[in-house]
């Protein structure tokens, strides 16, 4: 068989986004996770589900978790969610951090040679992300943040990146998605960072402002991202 061209739109497709949100612990990763539109299925490898608690009893109604406590758990939803026996308009994955570390002390369990350990922990991260992107529904993968010191010319600055354990993952996670972004506070504001700017690892594929007020939820943004182009006059 040879080559299917098709259309540009056609390639692209209309499957809702796929998105990394990382920052420091307190910020309100999983708070903006609970805006997110429509049904929402939350699962958490980690605490911090109590933020959810200040929403509105209309609002908790149509946010779900499932508590992920080892890595069948992971499977076991993501099978649901492909075939259908689940459905939601949002999965949120919380944390990759600390399931890439959960994944990192199995193999650590199962391995004397910790080089091996990282390798599969790595194929493993990898090949998770990848299950969850080809999802049709949209998908908010949660990652804690790393600060690291960087040189730019004489000046030495935080740059600011999403931790996961072992260098390849920290840089090749984030090519894996067409959105990472960086959640920060201001005063009682919130924003995210969508544009690399020097200081943090970013990227926004849908053409987003580099900077973006979220303190009323992610529902506008995400609102922006679904919006079709601008046609020609």
């Amino acid at each position: 068989m040879g080559i299917t061209i098709t259309t540009l739109d056609e390639a692209i497709g209309d499957s809702d986004p796929k998105i990394i949100i990382y920052s420091d612990a307190g910020i309100g990763k999983t708070t903006m996770a609970g805006t997110l539109p429509g049904r929402v299925l939350i699962l958490s490898a980690e605490d911090g589900l109590r933020s959810l608690k200040l929403f509105p009893a209309s609002e908790r109604k149509r946010i779900s978790v499932a508590e992920v406590k080892d890595t069948d758990d992971l499977k076991d939803a993501y099978s649901k969610l492909q075939s259908g026996a689940i459905k939601y308009d949002w999965v949120v994955v919380d944390s990759i951090s600390e399931i890439a570390e959960m994944m990192l002390r199995d193999a650590k369990k199962k391995n004397k040679d910790a080089r091996q350990s990282y390798t599969k922990t790595e194929d493993h991260v990898v090949e998770m992300l990848t299950d969850f992107r080809g999802l049709s529904c949209g998908v908010l993968f949660i990652a804690k943040e790393h600060v690291i010191k960087r040189r730019i010319g004489e000046t030495e600055v935080d740059y600011y990146n999403l931790f996961l354990p072992g260098q390849r993952l920290t840089t090749n996670v984030p090519h894996l998605v067409d959105n990472v972004w960086r959640l920060i506070a201001k005063g009682e504001k919130r924003y995210i960072i969508t544009k690399a700017d020097g200081r943090s690892r970013a990227k926004s594929r849908d053409g987003l402002d580099a900077m973006i007020d979220v303190s009323d939820g992610l529902g506008a943004v995400v609102e922006m991202m679904r919006a079709p182009p601008d046609e020609e006059t």
